[in-house]
């Protein structure tokens, strides 16, 4: 994983920040909570099913929030923040019946019934939750179906580190960097693979070359969504021919374009001669912008690792620009049996163009653009 996707999941879990913690009272921010949010959300936050009508963004937060329990290592272990009755690691607990009264007067999470090592007593849950002395027999029953998943005497710890971050409410914005610290602490990604894999394709890479590449996602534009499309560049994250061929999904692994009958990544990205035709057009098109002869080379121009280039900063900065454009009409015309048109990424160029003179303008340093864009 890169560490661009650990800034992302943590943007998605300032949601769930909200949704556990509090804290964040912005109005807009409140309606938008209101919107994607169902009954079921803390159930679908510890495994449990998410519905086929959940909205699509907070399948996205649910999703980031699982990612990061496992990234973290505390995917499917118990916390006394755990759902009590239907997360699907207690299912013996969630086949229990009639304890929906209990739910209903806030006895939800393991916490509400479990201390720090042991069942707390009939005693104390009456007294906390107004809990009729009829129930007793029902706590003798939810005592022994626990104790088939935690032994008596053994610590149940309070909460995971996520969920020690998403409770502390008040964060607002400022909780991004501490969830992105927490979650690249958590974890050592290992690009090796990664990196011998671009290797077969663009040759040998020096060390200080393959950091700039895996810091491209984040330095190459100041747009969210180029910065996604760069990382999915470098980790191959498109269903190419070949990869659909190999899990039967597709009859061949012939490219669309060439009919080559070794369509990977590298070919329907660079290599297939209709997109090599297209990427010279467009090298061509910044060699004459620049008044400097651009190299036709992949790996700057696939990668982002413009240092070897010859250029001056903001022309390096200009041409990852471009060329994150080009590489996203790639990908929109992913099937398509043409190369997209220059005309197409010119368009493409100048409404990128358009947004960065409002980001430049609105920092204060229009100089800045007219470096890069002038």
């Amino acid at each position: 994983m890169s560490n661009i996707y650990f800034y992302y999941l943590a943007t998605h879990l300032l949601v769930i920040n909200d949704l556990l913690g509090g804290g964040w009272t912005d109005p807009a921010y409140r309606l938008e909570l209101q919107t994607i949010c169902y009954s079921g959300v803390f159930d679908a936050l510890y495994g449990g099913r998410i519905p086929r009508d959940t909205p699509e963004v907070m399948k996205v937060v649910l999703l980031g929030w699982r990612a990061a329990q496992r990234v973290t290592g505390w995917w499917d272990r118990l916390t006394r923040q755990t759902p009590l009755w239907q997360w699907r690691h207690l299912r013996e607990v969630s086949a229990l019946e009639v304890f929906w009264k209990w739910d209903n007067i806030g006895i939800s999470t393991l916490g509400d019934v479990w201390g720090e090592s042991h069942m707390r007593s009939f005693e104390e849950i009456q007294e906390s939750y107004s809990l009729n002395k009829t129930q007793f027999p029902k706590y003798l029953q939810l005592r022994h179906t626990l104790l088939v998943h935690i032994r008596p005497g053994d610590s149940v710890p309070n909460c995971s580190p996520m969920e020690a971050r998403t409770m502390m409410g008040g964060q607002g914005r400022r909780g991004i960097s501490q969830l992105y610290r927490s979650l690249l602490f958590n974890t050592t990604p290992s690009h090796e693979n990664l990196r011998r894999k671009w290797e077969g394709w663009v040759g040998p890479i020096e060390e200080a070359d393959w950091r700039d590449v895996l810091m491209a996602p984040r330095t190459m534009s100041m747009t969210s969504r180029f910065r996604v499309l760069q990382t999915l560049y470098l980790h191959t994250a498109y269903l190419t021919p070949e990869r659909l061929f190999k899990t039967g999904l597709r009859q061949t692994a012939d490219c669309p374009r060439c009919s080559s009958p070794d369509a990977d990544f590298f070919h329907m990205v660079w290599a297939c001669p209709v997109i090599m035709t297209y990427w010279k057009a467009i090298v061509g098109e910044v060699s004459k912008v620049l008044h400097s002869e651009v190299e036709m080379v992949p790996f700057p121009l696939l990668l982002g690792a413009m240092g070897e280039m010859g250029l001056r900063r903001a022309d390096r900065i200009f041409l990852g620009e471009v060329c994150l454009v080009a590489k996203r009409d790639i990908m929109i015309e992913w099937k398509a049996e043409a190369a997209p048109t220059l005309t197409m990424w010119r368009r493409g160029v100048d409404l990128c163009a358009l947004c960065e003179k409002s980001v430049y303008e609105a920092r204060g340093c229009p100089n800045k653009y007219n470096k890069i864009w002038g």
